[in-house]
């Protein structure tokens, strides 16, 4: 390799850092406006477009054909999947994610009695690992666009997890989380669906 072309690298370089630099702090700002705006939530603002939101998903033909199906448990005013769960707890299979190092595991939800606070404090099933069949996997995000692009709270476990499913992907947020463009890296991965308490992409 030449002068030039080192020098053209090292240029690159600093390119990319720059940009993924200036993305991640667009990040970090959208973060804390749209967590402080959850969380200044009622509960009964929560219950009321969360139930619209699961409405409308229920009405999928991809939900209802779903056997094993993979959400989150809510935290800090997401939307509340405690919903879902209590309306079809014994007519389909419910798996939720527990945060192992830096990777994301499946267990079988057993019910509220068998939940136990984990990693960053949200609760999660003490179920044996589940390794079978995922038909549709709910995705919580602090923002999404309408491109399908998700943002969610930082740690890149759930870009690093839903690498590996091929399934519909279905991510769900209140419509002010909803934007026309999010900032994003080449590693966030995107969802197939998008359901907020007004509307549906996708």
């Amino acid at each position: 390799m030449n002068t030039i072309e080192k020098l053209i690298n090292t240029i690159s370089e600093r390119i990319d850092t720059f940009r993924q630099n200036l993305i991640n702090n667009q990040k970090k700002k959208l973060r804390e406006q749209l967590a402080k705006r959850r969380n200044a939530m009622t509960a009964e603002q929560v219950m009321e477009m969360s139930t619209a939101i699961w409405d409308k998903i229920e009405q999928s033909r991809l939900f209802q054909r779903a056997e094993t199906i993979m959400v989150y448990y809510p935290k800090d005013n997401e939307v509340d999947t405690r919903i879902l769960l209590s309306r079809w707890m014994g007519k389909k299979r419910f798996v939720l994610p527990v945060v192992v190092d830096k990777d994301i595991e499946l267990h079988e939800y057993l019910g509220e009695d068998h939940l136990r606070k984990g990693k960053y404090g949200i609760m999660e099933p003490d179920s044996p690992v589940f390794t079978g069949k995922i038909d549709l996997l709910i995705v919580p995000g602090l923002l999404y666009d309408t491109h399908f692009n998700r943002v969610g709270r930082g740690g890149g476990y759930y870009d690093r997890f839903l690498v590996y499913y091929h399934v519909p992907k279905f991510g769900v947020c209140y419509d002010f989380q909803l934007v026309k463009k999010a900032p994003t890296l080449g590693y966030d991965k995107r969802v197939t669906r998008i359901y907020t308490d007004k509307r549906r992409l996708g």
